[in-house]
């Protein structure tokens, strides 16, 4: 009896000692507007064999499902993981996929499908917790769930290197060319061409800090106001240059002296005094700004685009891109062009133009749709088919519409057709935001918020994209 007593204790101890291993303290969990008490042992959790220590929650079993604080877990798998309180929603993409999860929603959009989800986001402790397997497997992870010893391991592909080529054009010396002449007679102006410099004297009165530069893009044109009367100082004369950035340089002294510049392509200008002088120079919009979006609202002019319900699609299409560079206008860190501000039709190819002369990062293509059949609504975005970076930008978008703006999901799509597409040598998207043709589209595009939101979308998919961009390549 003795030895069977002395068993009877250490099997107790032995139990107490393994259940006070594998069992935490029990822990308040808030979430859906309830308290409830949590006392599920600890999870483990290892990426590519490295453990992973949360700090601001420990993983989470509800029902079947694993769930994780967002950041601490899927940030060091080299993740961007993006909260939008305003649309209580959480994006989580990397260069190739972009998933929308939104709290206690049914649904997620992943890379351009809405799919269902069997455990939602939620807020757990004041703190976002999200689905692990779904996330990690929709991007192509392993998971591994070994429940006898509360243990969930992920293995994340790691990247094939590839092998960098020397650039065939390292070694080659290019043989010098012969500096263009040009001609200039313009009155205390200098032309110095190797910097494409224009160097004004100064008279008495002329500060760089006054002088006024309207850019005139589309027509090639800069105005130089010196903000007052040089007539005596600058009294006329021409410069005419045979290629360069300078095409023709006169002096206006009409009403106030300003110099009007036309230049061979779409150029910036970097205004400066030094030694007395003020220095005009003019460079590729690109060398000027590190982030340059190009605008495109379709159609114009002769050409109305569809029409439905009295709207003509060109019309709707200003509307929605003015909204849009209303937003970037105001930002400092992005130069905005428009292909068209007015109701007028540039041709295709002035379009494609623009955006490759001015050097752009991104193209965005404003449009509406049609078709024969009412019934048929909703939003698509294009991209060109072998365009990482402009696929990206289409699935942020396509994303931001449907989820805040109800519009019908069709997808952001590979395309190879469309001419501003396939010609632009930088990531663009055309977006046709809904149907003209269908009743349903036409409310939504004409309620008087909808252009506003429809910016902001746009807008907030152009900073994300750009805080991402050169990882995609």
């Amino acid at each position: 009896m003795r030895h069977k007593f002395k068993g009877a204790i250490m099997a107790a101890i032995m139990f107490c000692m393994s259940y006070g291993v594998t069992h935490a303290e029990p822990m308040k969990l808030v979430y859906d507007g309830t308290a409830h008490t949590y006392d599920l042992p600890p999870i483990s959790l290892s990426i590519n064999n490295t453990p992973v220590q949360t700090t601001i929650m420990p993983p989470i079993q509800l029902g079947e499902r694993v769930l994780v604080p967002t950041r601490e877990v899927f940030e060091p798998m080299g993740l961007a993981v993006e909260w939008r309180a305003s649309e209580n929603k959480v994006y989580v993409y990397d260069q190739t996929s972009l998933l929308v999860l939104e709290v206690n929603g049914a649904e997620a959009f992943v890379n351009g499908e809405m799919k269902p989800l069997d455990m939602p986001p939620k807020i757990i402790n004041e703190k976002l917790m999200i689905p692990i397997r779904f996330i990690s497997e929709q991007l192509g992870f392993k998971v591994n769930w070994q429940g006898d010893i509360r243990s969930i391991s992920i293995e994340k592909p790691l990247p094939t290197p590839t092998e960098e080529l020397p650039d065939p054009d390292e070694n080659t010396v290019s043989e010098p060319q012969p500096m263009p002449d040009f001609e200039n007679s313009l009155s205390h102006v200098v032309y110095q061409y190797e910097t494409s410099t224009l160097i004004l004297d100064k008279p008495a009165g002329l500060s760089a800090g006054n002088i006024l530069v309207t850019d005139l893009y589309r027509d090639r044109k800069l105005i130089i106001d010196l903000q007052g009367n040089y007539s005596q100082f600058f009294n006329g004369g021409s410069l005419t240059g045979r290629q360069g950035k300078i095409k023709n340089a006169a002096i206006d002294n009409t009403n106030g002296t300003k110099l009007v510049i036309d230049t061979f392509t779409v150029s910036a200008v970097n205004l400066y005094e030094q030694d007395n002088k003020i220095h005009i120079q003019f460079v590729k919009p690109s060398e000027k700004y590190e982030k340059i979006v190009v605008l495109d609202a379709g159609h114009g002019g002769e050409d109305s685009g569809t029409v439905g319900g009295g709207i003509k699609e060109k019309d709707i299409n200003l509307v929605f891109t003015t909204d849009i560079y209303n937003l970037f206008i105001n930002d400092p860190n992005i130069k905005v062009y428009m292909t068209r501000e007015t109701d007028f039709k540039p041709s295709l190819a002035d379009r494609v133009a623009l955006a490759n002369e001015v050097g752009a990062d991104l193209f965005i293509c404003m449009h509406n749709n049609s078709i024969n059949k009412p019934e048929i609504n909703g939003t698509e975005t294009f991209y060109f088919a072998s365009s990482v970076q402009g696929q990206y930008f289409a699935k942020l978008v396509q994303a931001g519409i449907v989820q805040n703006l109800n519009m019908t999901d069709r997808k952001a799509k590979a395309d190879t057709g469309y001419y501003v597409l396939k010609n632009t040598k930088m990531p663009a998207a055309l977006i046709e935001v809904g149907f003209l043709s269908s009743e349903i589209d036409r409310q939504k595009l004409t309620q008087p918020d909808f252009s506003p939101r429809l910016a902001d979308i746009i807008y907030n998919a152009t900073l994300t994209y750009f805080e991402n961009y050169q990882s995609l390549n």
